[in-house]
Formats: C-alpha cells, sequence, structure tokens
C-alpha cells in the first residue's frame, strides 16, 4: 500500500493510533464483534479517509458528515435490524459485560445508555444542584433502529442518541457505565 502526504495527514488522528498494531476505530470493531456475531458493522469515515478505512478492513464504511448525527443518519440508513448498537473510538475497551448490560434491557426500553454517577461537586448556572440528579452518559447506546432514525429526522442537534430520542418521547434505560 502507497501512503501519500495526506494520508499521512489523516494517520495523525486519534482514530489513526495503534493497539495491537491495529488503528484505534478497527481495534473497537473488531473488539465488539469478537463479543457478538453481528448482523452489520457499519464505520462513518470523514471523505478524506474512506479509502484507508477500505484497504484496512470488511466493515461497510460510509462517508461521515458535517457533525456526529449526520454521520449517524448516514451510517444508520445502512442497518436494516431491529436495534443498533453505536459507540465511538474514545471508549477503546468496552467490555463483553457492558454490552450484555445493555441488551438485557433492550426490550424495555427506546434507548439503553450507561452513566457514570457524578461523584465531585456539580454546579449548574452557578447554582449547586444534587449530584446524586446528574447522570454522566457514555457509549456504547443501544437503541431500536426505527425510533432512532425517526428521533434523528430532526434539524435538531443532538449530542448522542439518547437525548434525540429522548426528545420524541421515547423512553430511556440506564444502566452502570464503566
Amino acid at each position: 500500500m502507497q501512503v501519500t502526504a495526506q494520508d499521512s495527514k489523516v494517520l495523525q488522528k486519534k482514530q489513526w493510533i495503534r493497539i495491537e498494531n491495529k488503528p484505534l476505530w478497527k481495534f473497537v470493531a473488531d473488539r465488539l464483534n469478537s463479543f457478538y456475531n453481528f448482523k452489520d458493522t457499519v464505520i462513518t469515515a470523514n471523505q478524506n479517509e474512506t479509502k484507508l478505512y477500505k484497504l484496512l478492513s470488511d466493515y461497510k464504511i460510509v462517508e461521515g458528515g458535517t457533525s456526529r448525527q449526520k454521520s449517524l443518519k448516514k451510517a444508520i440508513s445502512k442497518i436494516d435490524s431491529e436495534y443498533v448498537l453505536v459507540t465511538d473510538v474514545a471508549r477503546a475497551c468496552v467490555t463483553k459485560d457492558m454490552i450484555e448490560r445493555l441488551i438485557q434491557k433492550a426490550d424495555e426500553f427506546d434507548s439503553v445508555v450507561p452513566y457514570l454517577p457524578a461523584v465531585d461537586t456539580v454546579v449548574y448556572r452557578d447554582s449547586t444542584i444534587n449530584r446524586n440528579d446528574v447522570k454522566l452518559i457514555q457509549t456504547p447506546q443501544l437503541s431500536k433502529t426505527k425510533i432512532l432514525k425517526k428521533a434523528l429526522e430532526s434539524d435538531e442537534e443532538f449530542t448522542d442518541d439518547s437525548s434525540a430520542i429522548k426528545n420524541i418521547g421515547g423512553k430511556i434505560g440506564y444502566v452502570l457505565g464503566d
């Protein structure tokens, strides 16, 4: 494989950090697929990176959008399963136990998300609030595919899948994260 100057710039991004001699994005995808036989794995990539992604894996590679939400919308358009698990490369060491906790609650909710409790004092708009009322939301998030697709039809930008689903009245379940 020949690497161009443009490719060299791409290789400096976080998703190209190597773990076990794999780019981080591939390490994460391979790790999750080692836990379960997922029907499809779709990975979004910057338009300048899609060629490299395709050279390095057999996963479905989709050119991403200008935001996380637009990228997600493109990716889930390729999904036809009842549920979709969405994650990012920042959570490289997700455990099988975490995935199982999400799956166990899948039938009860439109989206199931891991969270961490706040352990520090929390101030919101100059007022101290009860930290027990705060959840720090993580990925991966497991959602009903049809509901997530509907939630992403909005032009409003959401920071995660569960926020979009909650916005249309969906039911969100929480499991303790890592």
